[in-house]
């Protein structure tokens, strides 16, 4: 019996790749985080002693979930430079996000979602046709995962393959660029935006919804979402008053008249 996946001109033993990834990531979660934990604990050896390795600990299990799980769906590209970076960051820098990428995923399953394998094995990212989401028709990235690839009927078009690739693939490696900060940052201008939607809902005098002035300001103009549109040839989105976005694409190209 044939117990190894042939990927490509290599071939990777489908049996070892998830203690292997999952020893890797345990590796990589503890030295992260028992470093992190040993950096700000309070002053005392003891202290940080104890601290360094409870979060060792938690760093090794939060690592080794998420290496098991992507070793199951074998996820990474190992034979490609951008594939093991991406492994390193999901499971040091990016250990946050890729944590909640793996609550979500396991989410996903608990909802009947099922994996997209040609869009997420040896991809670096795991893609569920659906699952969580924050609206109907929308897709979502959570640290290595995407959840609601499908179209609203369920359907896996070229637009929605061209969604993964071109859209969430980049908030996959701004989570992995940014770590800690991206949750952080995109927290940050959501509410600002929120805060600065309400402000010009209150003095215009067109019409537009309340809904229309925070989606532009909160969502659409953050610059995380305005690279990513861009990135997908989607600049300014259908979905968006194009009046109260960015007049520009991403990089500077003008779409619109000031």
């Amino acid at each position: 019996m044939d117990h190894c996946l042939h990927v490509g001109d290599g071939v990777v033993d489908d049996e070892s790749e998830i203690p292997r990834t999952a020893l890797a990531g345990a590796i990589l979660g503890a030295l992260t985080i028992g470093t992190v934990s040993a950096v700000l604990a309070p002053r005392g050896s003891s202290n940080k002693a104890g601290s360094a390795r409870r979060g060792a600990v938690g760093g090794a299990i939060v690592g080794a979930t998420s290496g098991a799980f992507a070793g199951w769906q074998r996820i990474y590209d190992w034979r490609n430079r951008r594939g093991r970076l991406a492994f390193v960051a999901d499971h040091t820098w990016a250990l946050m996000t890729t944590c909640a990428g793996v609550i979500v995923g396991v989410m996903n399953f608990s909802l009947g979602a099922k994996v997209e394998d040609s869009l997420s094995r040896r991809h670096n990212r795991l893609v569920f046709d659906r699952g969580v989401v924050l609206r109907p028709g929308f897709a979502l990235s959570t640290g290595y995962v995407v959840s609601g690839a499908t179209d609203r009927q369920g359907h896996l078009t070229m637009r929605r393959r061209r969604l993964v690739t071109n859209h969430e693939d980049v908030h996959i490696w701004q989570a992995r660029r940014w770590g800690p900060l991206y949750p952080v940052l995109y927290g940050v201008w959501f509410i600002g935006g929120v805060l600065v939607g309400l402000r010009k809902w209150s003095s215009d005098r067109t019409g537009r919804s309340l809904l229309t002035h925070i989606d532009a300001a909160a969502y659409y103009s953050n610059p995380f979402e305005w690279r990513a549109y861009t990135d997908d040839e989607n600049w300014p989105p259908a979905t968006a008053d194009s009046s109260l976005v960015w007049s520009r694409r991403f990089g500077g190209v003008r779409v619109r008249d000031s």
